[in-house]
């Protein structure tokens, strides 16, 4: 996307009314030139850089780009965003992702020891591996390989 998004900052630029000078410390003219030409990306933290000195937000350099690599209408791609959004957040992404940056994120192992016990209550309740699967909304084959794992194998 370096193309797309070097057409971006010339036209962000352009429209402020803005010299390669004028970004400042956002990057050294070289790299603006780079990059304005395509043959060089930002990094994440340039990038906000950049959108600060263009006075404008990160996701609308990054909305813009994507709507001219994908030939679409900058609306279209921010209403696939705004849809994409709130299903990661009806799906708990919201508060993982503040868990995850504040180092809180359940690791892997610990999801594994909270499925599996909740796998063996449900055998012990005399469930079948198809209704534990439903009942825990796991898939079959999670359930399937949970099934039979002894107290033992699981503190390795």
């Amino acid at each position: 996307m370096s193309k797309e998004l070097a057409a971006v900052l010339k036209t962000a630029r352009a429209v402020r009314q803005l010299s390669q000078q004028d970004l400042g410390d956002a990057g050294d003219r070289k790299h603006l030139w780079l990059m304005e030409g395509g043959r060089s990306s930002p990094t994440i933290n340039k990038l906000e850089q950049l959108a600060s000195a263009l006075q404008f937000d990160p996701v609308s350099l990054l909305a813009l780009t994507v709507a001219i690599k994908g030939d679409e209408n900058v609306w279209t791609v921010l209403e696939r965003v705004k849809a994409e959004l709130l299903a990661f957040e009806q799906q708990g992404g919201a508060s993982l992702l503040m868990d995850h940056f504040e180092g809180r994120a359940p690791t892997r192992s610990s999801e594994r020891l909270k499925r599996l016990a909740a796998v063996k209550a449900c055998r012990r309740e005399g469930l079948t591996q198809k209704a534990t699967a439903e009942r825990l909304g796991l898939p079959r084959s999670s359930v399937h390989d949970l099934w039979n794992v002894s107290d033992s194998d699981n503190a390795h």
